[in-house]
């Protein structure tokens, strides 16, 4: 008995272990593939792996979310 639940428990380390080695073959080329988008965070992250999910169909895809916040910017000529 003690040799199946050993035996499973093995089979079971070895699930997980596949399963990460996907995801993480998923963020290499993620990283890869998209070297002309600025933007690291995870946000950035998501949605290009959602792209990349409808990429090779013909549906339309709409992206939400709030707009990027401007920093430090020079106003240009004051019209006043």
């Amino acid at each position: 008995m003690q040799l199946e639940e050993r035996f499973q428990e093995i089979e079971n380390l070895k699930q997980r272990l596949e399963r990460e080695n996907i995801y993480l073959k998923e963020e290499v080329k993620l990283l890869v593939e998209h070297t002309e988008i600025v933007g690291q965070s995870v946000a950035m992250k998501k949605v290009l792996t959602q792209a990349e999910q409808v990429a090779h169909t013909d549906s339309t895809v709409l992206l939400l979310g709030k707009p990027a916040q401007e920093k430090n910017c020079w106003p240009g000529p004051s019209t006043a």
